[in-house]
């Protein structure tokens, strides 16, 4: 019985590691990505999206995953008797390594738990028992910290990985703002949606140039929709055609679409004129 209960508790020690070690990098993201939408003025709309894309993070399938590939792992080292001396560590090292690249450190460990269960159980002497001798012990021990060590390096190169990422789009994102055709002015002032449905929405414009707008708008635009838009320029009013573009958060960008006549172009480029240039 106390044996038993002692394979219960290492298994639910890794477990709960795993898990909280998930919660504390879910909670890292929650606040970044909270800070990233505060700073673009997102509306309670898309925090509540947000909320929802984010809450998969709790899903049990990456333990599933793991534990699927532990008994992979073990059905493999119970078919080849050549695995059974001490090769069987090198198998269960390369499923919390493939663990860790695919579903992240918490169900890696969720993954070295269930191994070391697995490999006291059936495969060190006597079989299909649980033993907690001293030398048992030393060698799971041995295996569950370098089984760790392995997984850490991988996330930790992961990680950098994903900042280079991270920073080379930024690098683009620049360069893209940089090569526009049209220089952008920033440009603040009420926005009317018409939308196709016949339906209004408002919001408040950023930014101006001669092939379109971005602004902030509560409600959820899909990309792509053609709208109609009304705004007053420092020169007067204007409505033109438009279609969205692009969404970042709360912000949508919208371009001009038909061919604009000569003084509705005109007006544009004239109430530019008294804009700030931002870009």
């Amino acid at each position: 019985m106390t044996d038993w209960m002692t394979a219960v508790g290492i298994f639910a020690t890794g477990a709960s590691a795993g898990a909280l070690l998930d919660h504390v990098r879910f909670s890292n993201l929650a606040r970044e990505t909270t800070a990233g939408l505060t700073l673009n003025h997102s509306s309670p709309a898309s925090f509540s999206s947000f909320q929802t894309s984010v809450s998969g993070r709790f899903a049990l399938k990456p333990y599933l995953w793991a534990m699927c590939a532990v008994a992979t792992g073990l059905g493999l080292v119970l078919a080849l008797p050549i695995l059974q001396t001490h090769l069987f560590f090198a198998v269960f090292y390369v499923v919390a390594a493939l663990v860790a690249f695919l579903h992240g450190f918490g169900p890696a460990l969720f993954a070295i738990s269930a191994s070391t269960m697995a490999i006291d159980f059936f495969i060190m002497p006597p079989r299909f028992g649980w033993t907690f001798k001293v030398e048992v012990i030393s060698r799971l021990m041995s295996f569950v910290l370098a089984s760790v060590v392995i997984t850490g390096v991988i996330r930790k190169s992961q990680t950098r990985h994903v900042a280079a990422a991270r920073q080379l789009q930024t690098l683009v994102s620049s360069a893209v703002e940089d090569s526009r055709e049209h220089p952008r002015f920033s440009f603040n002032a009420d926005l009317i949606i018409s939308l196709n449905t016949g339906a209004e929405v408002r919001g408040t414009t950023l930014d101006i140039s001669e092939a379109g707008l971005s602004a902030l708008v509560l409600s959820v635009l899909p990309v792509g929709e053609a709208v109609e838009l009304e705004f007053n320029l420092p020169l007067g009013p204007l409505r033109v055609s438009a279609v969205v573009r692009q969404k970042r958060a709360a912000r949508y960008g919208f371009k001009f679409v038909g061919a604009p006549d000569g003084a509705m172009l005109r007006k544009i480029r004239e109430s530019c004129c008294l804009l700030r240039r931002i870009s």
